[in-house]
């Protein structure tokens, strides 16, 4: 028979193209026994400590049968185990007395009647995984070399389909393994992407599910090999976590993102280093936290508001408390000043000494009156304020006051209702205002401009714009605008604490008592200011009715009398410095002067005498 046409015959059978495994072993067991005339033709495979081999295929010719199951243990056959892992073949005529088989003799060979053995390895990833047996019984008989090269070969075709195999069910494998990964991957609503790590300079995508493609705006096919800086803002926080990737840490960390569109898009990546089909990959699963990462800003914004407006609140109670004092001391000076102008001649050169005095004094007022303002505590006297005329005739006394390199404009809006409120206040708010814009242009020319308005605001767009919260409604606005350099936002969120300038002589009372005359009238600011572009400031006063004013007026008004002359006065102070220069001033003038230092001691005092109250 020329076996390497049967050889060849074999190769070509459909059964090896088919790729089933047992039908081929099954195949190549049947060929072999009718080709080498022998009645059996077993396949053996070695377990992976190398102690057993088991039967995965035994053709016996005779029966036309073919099982599986045998084993053979080394330690029951450590010559016959040592052969096959050694040699290129097992040629036994004499299988019973050969001393690599004989081991064998009572047990396998007997109960097999086995004489003659020519048994071929099967190899795999070059070592020797199992063998292939040629069993001959009943007679001793002798192989010749062409026989023993077809075993050989029979041996080889055997480890090349137990290859085979292999690869295709690891293909299959893979195959089924990555259509579960894309089934399931597509399902994920996080992005899910597999990155190329053999080139961890551009990390190429290998795949991006279909979470992936939406939130950043690609075609499946757009992104696959797509580097990672395409869509990942390379920093050095991203190139730290790509190294703790690659050296084997899982790891969680935020970083932004590029869309397609170029927008930005901040993400939480879960990311570690996977072994994919012999490839090191990095696998990440990107999280949309855009809005997390905003309501985090915002409740951090929230708690600046918070932590400034309670330090704004303790630095007014200090504030008020002091200017409080001050006030009554300076009033102390300035009563006595008074006091001694009127007794000086003119022409008493120690007049211009007390003058002196009084002018520093006045000047020393006006600072408290800044502090209380700032505070809420300054003297507010509502009234029917005409805005339109207010802010005419403030801009027109500036403007007289002013630089010609400054230009001071006004756009006055024509139908503005009245509003209720402190018109000397609002006045010295503008003025702070005007003069701060004025300020910022510096050396250079440039244009200061004062606009009205009403505006209607709903919270929540006060809530963007209000430097401090405020109830929705109708606001009377005045805007002032300048031409200057702008305003870092740091430096914007300043603008407001008291003894904060950037000015060399300034006080730093300014605006922080346009902060308190803005919370006297309910009203707001709103600051906006971009360097290089200028600064816009805002007063919303609220436009209320004037019922309570008007009952608060004719309260007032109910306890002045007419007609009679008060001979007693009672002044009521918990300061005696003040009580005391109310006293000799009224004096002076003729009155009859009482004291109290409280309220108690006033009901008092009035229960007591009957001179004073109003006349009856």
């Amino acid at each position: 028979m020329d076996l390497d046409r049967v050889l060849a015959r074999l190769a070509r059978s459909t059964v090896i193209e088919d790729g089933n495994l047992d039908d081929v072993l099954r195949a190549i067991t049947e060929t072999a026994a009718a080709a080498l005339d022998v009645e059996r033709v077993n396949i053996w495979l070695l377990d992976r400590e190398r102690t057993r081999m088991t039967c995965v295929e035994a053709y016996e010719r005779s029966r036309a049968a073919h099982s599986t199951g045998d084993e053979l243990l080394a330690a029951a056959a450590p010559s016959y185990f040592e052969a096959i892992q050694t040699l290129r073949a097992v040629v036994a005529f004499d299988a019973r007395q050969d001393p690599r088989t004989r081991e064998l003799a009572d047990t396998y060979l007997a109960r097999h009647d086995i004489v003659t053995l020519l048994d071929a390895p099967v190899y795999r990833a070059g070592k020797v995984a199992g063998v292939v047996c040629h069993e001959h019984v009943a007679t001793p008989r002798q192989w010749t070399l062409a026989q023993q090269a077809f075993a050989a070969s029979i041996g080889d075709l055997v480890s090349l389909a137990i290859e085979a195999d292999r690869r295709l069910r690891a293909e299959r494998s893979l195959r089924e393994g990555e259509e579960l990964f894309r089934a399931v991957g597509d399902r994920l609503a996080d992005a899910m992407f597999l990155l190329d790590a053999q080139d961890p300079a551009t990390l190429p995508v290998r795949y991006a599910n279909e979470a992936a493609c939406r939130l950043y705006g690609y075609a499946p096919e757009e992104l696959v090999g797509l580097p990672a800086s395409a869509i990942g803002v390379v920093d050095q926080a991203a190139l730290d976590a790509l190294e703790r990737i690659l050296v084997g840490e899982t790891i969680l960390f935020d970083m932004t993102n590029r869309r397609r569109d170029a927008s930005t898009v901040t993400v939480e990546v879960y990311a570690r280093a996977i072994d994919c089909a012999g490839r090191p990959t990095i696998v990440a699963l990107a999280r949309d936290v855009s809005r997390r990462v905003q309501a985090e800003r915002a409740h951090l914004e929230f708690q600046a508001k918070v932590l400034g407006a309670q330090r704004r609140e303790s630095l007014g109670i200090l504030a008020g408390g002091m200017a409080h004092e001050f006030s009554n001391l300076i009033m102390g000076i300035l009563g006595r000043a008074s006091l001694v102008l009127a007794e000086l001649p003119g022409s008493d050169t120690r007049r211009e000494h007390v003058g002196y005095i009084e002018t520093t004094a006045r000047r020393a007022a006006d600072l408290c009156h800044q502090l209380q303002a700032y505070a809420g505590r300054g003297r507010f006297e509502p009234t029917s304020v005409q805005l339109a005329s207010l802010v005419e005739g403030t801009v027109r006394l500036l403007r007289a006051a002013m630089s010609h390199e400054v230009t001071l404009r006004a756009e006055v809006a024509s139908e503005l209702p009245p509003i209720d409120g402190d018109a000397i206040q609002l006045r010295q708010a503008l003025v702070a205002l005007v003069t701060n814009a004025v300020e910022a242009l510096g050396d250079r020319p440039g244009t200061v401009m004062v606009r009205t308005s009403v505006c209607r605001f709903t919270a929540a767009e006060l809530a963007q714009v209000a430097e401090w919260p405020a109830p929705e409604g109708d606001y009377a606005c005045i805007e002032v605008t300048d031409s200057g350099a702008g305003m870092s936002e740091g430096m914007r969120r300043r603008i407001f604490e008291p003894l904060f300038t950037t000015k060399v002589a300034g006080r730093g009372l300014g605006l922080a008592a346009v902060q308190g005359i803005m919370r006297a009238h309910r009203g707001t600011v709103s600051v906006s200011s971009l360097l290089g572009h200028g600064t816009t400031v805002r007063l919303l006063v609220p436009i209320l009715t004037r019922a309570v004013y008007a009952a608060s007026a004719e309260v007032a008004g109910a306890g002045i009398g007419t007609g009679t002359r008060r001979l007693t006065i009672l002044v009521v102070d918990d300061e005696p410095l003040v009580c005391e220069v109310a006293t000799v001033a009224l004096e002076t003038a003729g009155f009859t002067v009482l004291t109290a230092r409280d309220g108690r001691e006033t009901c008092e005092l009035v229960r007591a005498r009957q001179d004073i109250g109003p006349s009856r």
